[in-house]
């Protein structure tokens, strides 16, 4: 049994991520994760939540299990207000499992390997939108909302698929957290980066919404932080904006105003991981009354995009031109992905668990 730090799998990939290893091992092993759930649904139920019982403790625990086939694990992470003032966000690990006799096969820290899934996931549906091996000339400014580490994983990614962008702006309630992330970027990006407060910038904040091919929302946030009326309307300017903050009924980060006019009640899809699971959890598409035919999943899109781009995106394009994902997350992202780090990744190997 193998055991894998936080620092074990961030450097791992800091140094073996680029456009070629994202676009043929790490994109393909997620989509085939999830043509595996599509198979097996049942397979990977909806997330357990509860809130601590312990007194005076504001700590939520989720346990998300996975059983698939050759794809077993649990994942359970913690976290809540306490967590995020110690500057902690969320903490907990993803144990893989032999499939055939339930041995623990490795235990890896599930900080940055939930980070990096997610902006992974968000990245399987951007490459198809704006192609990575094209000169890409409508392909402006990148927009994240957020400055944690989900964030920060989007920015990595981003970059590393498309090394000719110029800008990144990042936005955060607080100046401070955004230039925080700025920081720890500097030393992986050369793109120029630049951070913004969501309550003091809004003037600036408004131009950079309008002028932004990419948006990615990385805020637990429950009021719209992208705010509809930012957004360049311009149908024949492409936007894809990627949604992954927010997990319950409640939360949301996109303007609702915006959801109503361009997505309720209309024949254009948004892209989800799972329809089910999106339907149950995002605040989105649920405070937004969106029906089941009008989603998409990601290896749909993926997929369908291969044999016919053009048909594919004007079935996702809103009347603003923009391509609109909501992800909620997985357990089988994140041990598809873990257990390819298990492999790749030095640990430390306990013979006798």
């Amino acid at each position: 049994m193998k055991i894998i730090s936080d620092a074990a799998v961030s450097a791992y990939l800091l140094h073996d991520l680029n456009r070629e290893s994202i676009m043929q091992i790490y994109i393909p092993l997620l989509v085939s994760g999830l043509e595996m759930f599509e198979q097996y649904p049942d397979a990977v139920p909806e997330r357990t939540v509860r809130q601590s019982t312990t007194t005076n403790s504001d700590t939520t625990h989720l346990f998300m299990p996975c059983v698939l086939p050759e794809t077993v694990g649990v994942k359970v992470v913690s976290g809540g207000p306490s967590n995020l003032r110690k500057k902690l966000g969320f903490q907990g690990s993803v144990s893989v499992l032999n499939e055939y006799t339930g041995e623990l096969d490795a235990v890896i820290n599930a900080k940055t390997l939930t980070a990096f899934r997610t902006a992974l996931a968000s990245c399987v549906s951007l490459v198809k939108v704006f192609d990575p091996d094209l000169e890409n000339e409508n392909l402006d400014l990148v927009l994240v909302f957020g400055a944690g580490p989900q964030a920060f994983w989007h920015v990595i990614l981003v970059t590393r698929l498309y090394p000719a962008l110029s800008n990144i702006n990042i936005i955060s309630r607080s100046k401070d957290s955004a230039q925080a992330l700025v920081r720890d970027l500097e030393r992986f990006v050369t793109q120029k980066l630049t951070a913004f407060s969501s309550e003091q910038d809004l003037n600036d904040l408004r131009e950079v919404v309008r002028k932004s091919s990419i948006i990615f929302g990385c805020t637990p946030s429950t009021d719209a932080i992208i705010k509809g009326e930012y957004i360049n309307k311009d149908a024949q300017k492409t936007k894809f904006i990627s949604l992954i903050g927010s997990y319950k009924p409640h939360m949301i980060e996109l303007d609702l105003d915006f959801i109503n006019k361009f997505y309720s009640g209309k024949e254009t899809k948004i892209i989800v991981d799972s329809k089910s699971h999106c339907l149950a959890e995002s605040g989105e598409l649920i405070q937004g009354n969106i029906q089941e035919s009008q989603l998409v999943s990601v290896t749909e899109f993926h997929h369908d995009s291969q044999k016919d781009q053009q048909s594919t995106l004007r079935g996702v394009r809103s009347d603003a031109g923009v391509i609109l994902q909501k992800l909620v997350g997985l357990s089988v992202m994140d041990i598809v992905v873990a257990k390819h780090l298990a492999q790749a990744v030095e640990g430390k190997v306990i013979e006798d668990f």
